[in-house]
């Protein structure tokens, strides 16, 4: 299916977004229809088979008629990048509202928009999508634009907030439906609005994973200047019943990294809790190696699940390695609709997050199945936690149980 989202890239281009309020153009595309001119039945393998050949529009005009979860994937995906209104589609419009602190979260209020855009497009939803940018996160600036949102009857929002911007929504009732991606419920003391649906991963959750492989050595990075990363180092300091022998703070600017590695045999087959962004985990797990320091392992939650670690680390850097990741993967089509957009769901967790919840909204508009199959238990996405080594040149999830031995999890 690759050659085939390339060869219309352009096509999904032409939807293009307003910089700005990322609404769709109110012109809409013409919907194309393929009709099956025919008589001989097409069953799965011979659908399958079409599809191998490269007989697309052959492929679409029988798909409908074969009842297979495969084929509904592969006919979506491509009924949404030629905008053909199949059999399979849910009719009526949706309209969605987002909820946005550009200020405060920078590039995730376009790529949260893209995310529900590249669902609505795989679905070939008819869908009414309008951005709402608010200058704060303020309770008063919050009550205002519900008021306005609910005025215009949006059947659902989604709200990317930071945890501050969260508290305040929180404690504003509303009837609407209401999305939040970006945090987990455990971190709202204060509920009072029972419409509210969180999304964030459970930190918490990932750290006791981890534990189970921490010695009685423990020693932390994390940046002074991220809230976090002192979160994350606060929740490590709790639930771990041993010591905690030095936190290292590091400064949003290293101009140079060998104070903390040069000679410290401290760090010796010590176990490393890595609370930085990938670049600078990168920078410390080189460090490392550079200075012939040898941890016992090295544990990072779902900050470092990234496929740059790749290209910022030699192997040998990375070999004693070991994350914890919640993004479990929806499905082929939609991460290739996400990538036409330049949008990715497959290691940023926010815009994972923000596909759970537009998925959510419209099974239960729809009465469609969901794609995504994580639960929802009181109002808070439940997910798993996966650890995974990074190898040679990919992620490998760890089975449950397993002894860590470095070389049974080499490539």
């Amino acid at each position: 299916m690759g050659k085939l989202t390339k060869i219309f890239t352009l096509f999904l281009i032409s939807c293009s977004l307003h910089a700005k309020s990322f609404l769709l153009s109110p012109l809409p595309l013409p919907p194309a229809e393929i009709l099956d001119i025919e008589i001989d039945r097409c069953d799965q393998e011979c659908l399958l088979s079409l599809l191998k050949s490269g007989e697309v529009f052959s492929f679409l005009a029988k798909a409908p008629k074969v009842q297979d979860e495969t084929i509904r994937e592969n006919y979506q995906l491509l009924a949404s990048l030629l905008n053909i209104a199949p059999s399979f589609v849910y009719t009526h419009k949706l309209k969605i509202a987002m909820l946005l602190p550009t200020k405060k979260i920078g590039k995730y209020a376009q790529s949260s928009t893209k995310s529900v855009i590249s669902y609505l497009l795989a679905k070939n939803a008819k869908f009414y999508l309008k951005s709402f940018e608010i200058e704060d996160e303020e309770y008063l600036t919050i009550q205002s634009i519900l008021s306005k949102l609910e005025s215009e009857n949006f059947d659902f929002v989604i709200a990317p907030l930071t945890l501050e911007g969260a508290k305040n929504l929180a404690s504003i009732p509303t009837f609407l439906s209401i999305y939040v991606p970006t945090v987990n419920k455990n971190d709202i003391n204060n509920l009072q609005n029972s419409n509210l649906i969180f999304g964030g991963i459970d930190y918490k959750d990932q750290i006791d994973e981890l534990l189970d492989f921490a010695n009685e050595k423990i020693v932390i990075f994390y940046e002074i200047e991220s809230p976090l990363a002192h979160k994350l180092t606060t929740i490590i300091e709790n639930e771990s019943n041993k010591s905690i022998v030095k936190k290292i703070k590091l400064k949003d600017q290293v101009a140079n990294l060998k104070r903390y590695f040069y000679k410290n045999q401290e760090l010796n087959s010590s176990t490393i809790f890595l609370n930085t962004p990938i670049v600078k985990s990168s920078l410390i797990m080189s460090q490392l190696t550079l200075y012939n320091l040898e941890p016992k392992n090295i544990l990072s939650t779902q900050i470092n699940y990234n496929p740059l670690i790749f290209s910022l680390t030699q192997y040998k850097d990375r070999k004693n390695l070991i994350l914890a990741n919640s993004i479990n993967g929806g499905s082929n089509y939609l991460e290739e609709i996400n990538s036409l957009l330049n949008n990715d769901i497959v290691y940023n967790w926010i815009n994972y997050s923000v596909s759970i919840g537009i998925d959510y909204f419209y099974a239960k508009k729809s009465k469609d199945k969901r794609v995504f199959t994580e639960e929802l238990i009181n109002n808070q996405v439940i997910y798993n936690v996966y650890l995974e080594k990074a190898l040679l040149g990919s992620f490998k999830t760890l089975e449950r149980n397993f002894e860590i031995d470095q070389e049974t999890l080499s490539e």
